[in-house]
């Protein structure tokens, strides 16, 4: 086993990297390249733009929300959290899971002077709360698929395959790690401490948290719906938040980066099951995919050349 971490650990990113692509190579060939393409090629730009329009407000939606219970006792403007945010959101698009962004957050806000577990515990809280608010639409989902189609079980089986397959892989990559977690035990402990102290303490700023984070996932759905009614799709908005969320948890496993390849072939799974064509729903992924690296990195690359201009000029 200690071999097999020695060999692979180094390799993890690029692993995950190659996963990724050969699970998207997977389904793109099974919904088939020329009807794919022949899907882009009729796109209607205006839903395009509605769908970037409330991407981006369901993101700013995510800063405040984040923001609210982050800055708590905390010397941060809601400016300065609003670009450590967009910078960690950004540099997650390119990270396993879905706790890059944790990290980089905790690190940026440590160089403007807030202790770096105070910031995670934090953190962690306002993304267990998305995470459960997830959990509980996915939950609807099994339950509404049940009653529509009768395939829940079906669905129950796929997924906790996933589930025991990303977590038997992650298991395989980092066993000798947990030697050295032992030693970070206490920083854990103090991390979850500050979450729910922040619970007990601020209990009208996390009920404020989970209904802005309704909020967010609305309108991230509503972006995502924006990108099927490009491809000429008016899908039932309630099925596809529902669905959209299932197909979300996905991303929060270690198989590729950023679910890249798994949630594609999940949500043509689940999406399968209320009759949407393969090619339809894939496109409509890929498309939001697009649209999420260029929300994030457009803006996040501007805000890094111009603090190398000015570094420069300053010099």
């Amino acid at each position: 086993m200690a071999k097999l971490y020695t060999k692979l650990t180094p390799r993890k990113p690029l692993l995950l990297w190659c996963m990724g692509v050969f699970f998207l190579s997977l389904i793109i060939a099974y919904s088939s390249p020329d009807l794919l393409f022949n899907r882009f090629k009729s796109v209607d730009p205006v839903w395009i733009g509605y769908s970037f329009f409330f991407l981006l407000s369901g993101f700013f939606i995510g800063a405040v929300n984040s923001f609210i219970i982050v800055s708590i006792n905390e010397k941060v403007t809601f400016f300065q959290y609003l670009w450590v945010y967009w910078i960690s959101w950004a540099v997650g698009l390119f990270f396993p899971g879905q706790i890059a962004d944790i990290g980089v957050i905790s690190i940026l806000l440590k160089k403007q002077g807030v202790i770096w577990t105070n910031s995670l515990g934090k953190i962690v809280l306002d993304k267990v709360i998305s995470l459960g608010v997830t959990i509980v639409l996915a939950f609807l989902a099994v339950v509404v698929l049940l009653y529509d189609t009768g395939m829940a079980g079906e669905i129950i089986a796929s997924l906790a395959f996933v589930v025991v397959f990303a977590f038997t892989f992650a298991y395989l990559l980092d066993f000798n790690r947990l030697k050295s977690k032992y030693k970070i035990i206490a920083s854990i402990t103090s991390v979850f401490s500050i979450s729910l102290d922040t619970v007990k303490e601020h209990p009208k700023k996390v009920l404020v948290n989970l209904l802005l984070t309704v909020i967010k996932i609305a309108l991230f759905s509503l972006s995502f719906w924006c990108t099927f009614k490009s491809l000429g799709a008016d899908l039932d908005f309630w099925h596809l938040v529902l669905l959209m969320s299932m197909g979300s948890l996905v991303a929060y496993l270690p198989l590729s980066i950023n679910g890249v390849g798994t949630v594609e072939i999940t949500g043509v799974f689940l999406f399968s099951q209320i009759g949407v064509a393969s090619d339809l729903t894939l496109s409509a992924y890929l498309i939001s995919r697009l649209i999420v690296i260029a929300s994030a990195w457009c803006p996040t690359f501007f805000m890094f050349t111009k603090f190398v201009l000015f570094s420069k000029i300053k010099v």
